[in-house]
């Protein structure tokens, strides 16, 4: 995070504030989604996503921001390797606050993979509401592995 400085996180932060006012809805673009795509698309993008997700939740009056931009994520098309998400995914269960484990389990459950059915594979969470959610998750992606694996 060296090149990031703290005037584009302040920046960054104070424009997701603004968009974040919206609800997010399943099936309608949000506001976010394109100011999102034009930061992943800049040099520090993947940095920023990073920052937004897991260090903004430290903050009560923004944390709600870190699950609308974990949750957002998966509806970008170039949205970091599988390396970055599976890193993202496993920093953001680690979290205290079950709202953002909950975003980390959908955005894993949307993008999906091996690696990723491994971080949850590995996650004991300890929400009963959550957990259900996880072992649905990766019966799911489990499915899909196998099914991929007799395709080919």
């Amino acid at each position: 995070m060296k090149a990031i400085t703290r005037t584009k996180l302040c920046k960054f932060r104070a424009r997701l504030l603004e968009l974040f006012w919206q609800p997010l809805k399943r099936g309608e673009t949000h506001p976010a989604e394109k100011f999102l795509a034009r930061v992943i698309a800049g040099r520090d993008g993947l940095e920023l996503m990073r920052w937004g997700v897991l260090t903004t939740w430290y903050s009560e009056d923004v944390r709600v921001m870190a699950v609308y931009i974990l949750r957002l994520l998966p509806r970008l098309k170039e949205c970091g390797d599988e390396a970055w998400r599976v890193a993202l995914v496993a920093q953001a269960l680690k979290s205290e606050d079950p709202s953002l484990r909950g975003a980390a389990l959908f955005s894993a459950a949307q993008w999906g993979g091996s690696a990723l059915l491994d971080v949850l594979m590995s996650h004991a969470e300890t929400d009963w509401v959550l957990e259900d959610y996880q072992y649905k998750i990766i019966g799911a992606m489990a499915r899909d592995s196998m099914e991929r694996a007799l395709r080919e």
